[in-house]
């Protein structure tokens, strides 16, 4: 066991009576492997020693392929007091600020930095509180699938869901059984013309499927999850991981799972390299938070406030700005493009102090007037959100 890579141990840690393994099961192909027998997967059911308490309430979940880029990813969110699951998917292209590095869309940020910051770039761009990140290379998630015996979904076409240079792989229409290359294919490809809403349906209907046939047993959970190697890795301790896997499981929640995106629109941020990112909507992000989680994340470090600057300036301009509020120590979040005004507008949350209200207007050079009367508002889409006008800079013409 000593040999098992850390991760394979994150959902059998912090078990009960976690069984020496045995049997390991073995990966074959791209991703491919033997199934469990019958025994173990068929009549799994949920006992009450098998439930620890729940801890993990929204665990970010991202597929990345051999290069660590980010296809897919989505925060599932257990609903407090109640059984119901979401599923929240994050479009791949969507802009997050990773503080010193830059802004970057997600797709590349989980190859340039920490899934740490990744998750907290997330949470400072989209107002959803997450407790932890679950980072799944396809073949991992081939092997989870494979685990389980595969999966049953139902596809909306027919699909050759591998990449270009390799063995064609096919996924149909209607209701079918999928092995793990199969459907983390189907769960990671984009066919040309579709939408990142297409991938993330079908990311879901993977993952509820195969977290819903994961064993509700501790003594078997193991045995399933060491078909993923090293090429999967969790930024919480592998016990709340598998706590809160097994609370679902007990509850049925992955059985009907509430599927939804984060709210966006298109960014201008960058230049042709970046011309298909998309920037999250905050106010309508923070409402579904809201309205899933009971709570929105409106600030994350020591208290530091969250800024949304928008201004009718260049994408580099903007840029320019945003490195003075990072230079600061204050996280900002891409407000995207607005008509030039010739006065800037400061609007601030009740939440803030003077002393943080002070910070940012000085971060930002605004202008005396303007940062000693602030438009204070008791719902605002962030901590602090500033229009900048021609009186701090001038846009190019």
């Amino acid at each position: 066991m000593n040999r098992v890579p850390s991760f394979l141990r994150w959902l059998a840690g912090g078990l009960i009576g976690v069984a020496v393994v045995t049997g390991l099961l073995v990966l074959k192909g791209q991703g491919q492997k033997a199934p469990l027998p019958a025994s173990i997967t068929a009549t799994a059911s949920p006992t009450s020693t098998a439930v620890p308490a729940l801890q993990l309430q929204r665990l970010l979940v991202t597929v990345t392929d051999k290069s660590g880029h980010t296809l897919t990813a989505t925060i599932i969110n257990r609903r407090s007091n109640s059984t119901a699951v979401d599923f929240v998917n994050i479009d791949s292209r969507t802009v997050v600020d990773l503080d010193t590095l830059g802004m970057a869309s997600l797709d590349s940020s989980t190859s340039e930095t920490s899934a740490n910051l990744v998750q907290d770039s997330i949470t400072a761009a989209t107002g959803f509180p997450i407790d932890g990140t679950l980072v799944l290379q396809r073949l991992s998630l081939a092997g989870l699938i494979d685990g389980v015996g595969g999966i049953d979904i139902v596809s909306d076409g027919d699909y050759v869901v591998s990449p270009d240079g390799v063995t064609p792989v096919y996924v149909y229409k209607g209701q079918q059984h999928l092995d793990g290359t199969q459907a983390s294919y189907y769960a990671t490809f984009l066919q040309f013309g579709q939408t990142e809403s297409s991938r993330s349906q079908h990311l879901s209907q993977v993952l509820s499927a195969a977290f819903a046939k994961l064993p509700h047993t501790d003594n078997r959970l193991g045995e399933v999850i060491t078909a993923l190697g090293a090429l999967a890795r969790s930024t919480v301790p592998s016990d709340q991981v598998a706590q809160m896997m097994l609370h679902i499981n007990a509850t049925q929640g992955f059985a009907a799972v509430n599927t939804v995106r984060v709210p966006t629109v298109k960014s201008d941020l960058g230049s042709d390299p970046t011309l298909g990112w998309r920037r999250v909507n905050r106010k309508a992000s923070l409402a579904l938070a809201q309205a899933l989680t009971g709570e929105t994340s409106s600030s994350t470090g020591a208290g530091a406030p969250i800024v949304v600057m928008v201004t009718g300036g260049t994408p580099a301009q903007r840029l320019a700005q945003r490195d003075k509020l990072v230079a600061a120590q204050l996280p900002f979040a891409d407000g995207g493009p607005a008509k030039a005004r010739p006065v800037t507008i400061f609007q601030v949350s009740t939440r803030l102090t003077k002393e943080q209200i002070d910070h940012v207007a000085q971060a930002l050079a605004l202008p005396a007037a303007v940062a000693a009367a602030p438009q204070i508002t008791a719902n605002l889409q962030a901590d602090a959100v500033v229009t900048l006008g021609t009186d701090v800079f001038t846009p190019n013409p």
